[in-house]
């Protein structure tokens, strides 16, 4: 479990970034690439894999299944990838070295990246290439794609925030998320805490971000919240439909991200209480659950349904 906890001075200097971090985005796409997971990635991951000429070290350090390096994703402001290549070279060098070490202990590294954590100055030359090489060929095409959902989430989550405030924002976040003033609790791999001490609190929408939001390791680094860009409810799948039916499966994919009834009933042209009979039926079934705020329900997948749902976890 992930806890974030708040201050009234960290609530006041939420920020909500824009622009993808592009740093991130190669590290999430990294994981992406070693997974099976997200049926909208199966065609970049077929692309992308075609275009990973001598990357196999860059690979190396972004394991998708546990420890990622800290310093690959360092703060930037709305920067590009040259300038965020240019911030990761300035890493002081025991800071690279203890990260790569960190992972070196739960992991196997090859020469290069052994070279990297011994402050090797060619090393972190190819270091530099390999990150730039990696986001031009494999991320490039989509590059507009991430720009464009990235900016449409900020959009999305500061209307939330200036009509109906932070708590609304933070309690509607993401499925793994509950928010409980003044903390912020993430289903999450590990058991860590973050205390924000007034340093405030920056959320990134990340378009390769999958399952669940993620942060650093180190807690004493500038603090961030890396989640994933809710993307528009895709058509329901015909196999899930014809298991629950075509109204219950884009349920079930609209409420993957999150969705209140009133906003189930207007994405999918339903009536409110049409919308309500289904979810009472999958609720009934172990496939969501619902929390009151105010009025209105909020609804989010279960571990059943997300599975139903064919979504790793």
């Amino acid at each position: 479990m992930l806890r974030i906890h708040f201050s009234a001075t960290d609530i006041a200097r939420l920020q909500i970034r824009d622009t993808p971090h592009p740093l991130w985005e190669a590290l999430l796409s990294l994981h992406v690439l070693q997974s099976t997971g997200g049926p909208h990635f199966t065609e970049w991951r077929r692309d992308a894999a075609r275009r990973m000429y001598g990357a196999e070290p860059l690979v190396e350090l972004a394991w998708p299944w546990g420890y990622s390096p800290d310093f690959l994703t360092p703060d930037l402001p709305g920067a590009g990838i040259e300038e965020a290549v240019a911030v990761l070279l300035h890493t002081p060098r025991e800071r690279i070295a203890a990260d790569v070490r960190e992972l070196g202990a739960i992991r196997r590294l090859g020469a290069a990246n052994l070279a990297v954590a011994d402050g090797d100055e060619r090393a972190l030359r190819w270091l530099g290439t390999a990150v730039r090489a990696y986001h031009h060929s494999a991320l490039g095409p989509v590059w507009p794609a991430v720009v464009r959902l990235v900016a449409e989430d900020a959009e999305a989550r500061r209307r939330i925030l200036d009509l109906d405030g932070v708590d609304r924002l933070l309690a509607t976040l993401h499925p793994m998320a509950v928010w409980r003033r003044p903390v912020l609790e993430i289903d999450y791999p590990v058991d860590q805490d973050l205390r924000l001490g007034g340093r405030g609190l920056e959320l990134i929408p990340s378009y390769f971000c999958q399952n669940v939001p993620i942060t650093l390791k180190d807690t004493g680094l500038p603090p961030v919240l890396v989640y994933p860009a809710n993307r528009p409810a895709p058509v329901a799948d015909a196999s899930l439909a014809a298991l629950v039916g075509n109204t219950r499966a884009a349920v079930l994919e609209a409420v993957a991200v999150g969705r209140t009834t009133t906003e189930l009933a207007h994405e999918l042209g339903v009536s409110a209480a049409n919308i309500s009979h289904h979810i009472g039926v999958l609720r009934k079934a172990g496939m969501l659950t619902t929390q009151r705020q105010g009025a209105n329900g909020f609804h989010r997948l279960t571990i059943l349904g997300t599975a139903v749902l064919g979504r790793r976890l």
